[in-house]
């Protein structure tokens, strides 16, 4: 049994409109459409978004999938989605040029990141041993593999590691480190 199927999602400032088959969730940073599956089907209720489903058996789960996707893109519409890139190790720096990131990361050439277009990027902080590169967009997804392709890089004697903001980092020390 779904516990949210009939509780409404609340908008706040936000719109929404159900258009054949996709919502389309506008806020102040933007606007993204969610393709409604089969299954399911939308109504507004004054300030809420309802989602019903034909009580099929194995299409339940896609109920929850869709509310949580709407969730998140309605997240994203509003506040929008922020990952932590921290760059550590010898000689690694980043910096933020037109479109594209210029990283140094310890290695006798220069690597460069285009940066999507839908994407912001910021330093948060930079200093002798580590740099905070602050990832924002509206589309979760879209942040997360960015930060993720950030990380594939290799820094020497280094790393590249990266968070949700708001959330405890944990990074396992080597063994002899003090």
């Amino acid at each position: 049994m779904l516990r949210n199927l009939d509780k409404p999602i609340a908008l706040g400032s936000s719109k929404a409109d159900c258009i054949e088959s996709s919502l389309v969730l506008s806020g102040k940073l933007g606007k993204v459409s969610l393709p409604i599956p089969n299954s399911v089907s939308c109504h507004l209720i004054g300030d809420g978004l309802v989602v019903k489903s034909e009580l099929v058996s194995g299409k339940m789960a896609m109920v929850g999938t869709f509310i949580a996707l709407a969730k998140q893109a309605l997240l994203g519409v509003s506040q929008g989605h922020t990952r932590i890139v921290n760059f550590t190790g010898t000689g690694a720096s980043v910096k933020v040029g037109q479109g594209q990131l210029e990283m140094k990361l310890g290695k006798s050439h220069t690597v460069f990141k285009t940066i999507p277009e839908d994407i912001k990027c910021t330093i948060e902080s930079s200093d002798i041993r580590q740099t905070k590169l602050k990832v924002f967009g509206i589309s979760d997804q879209k942040v997360g593999q960015f930060a993720s392709e950030l990380r594939i890089k290799r820094v020497y004697k280094g790393g590249i590691h990266a968070w949700i903001e708001g959330d405890k980092v944990f990074i396992k020390k080597r063994k002899g480190a003090k």
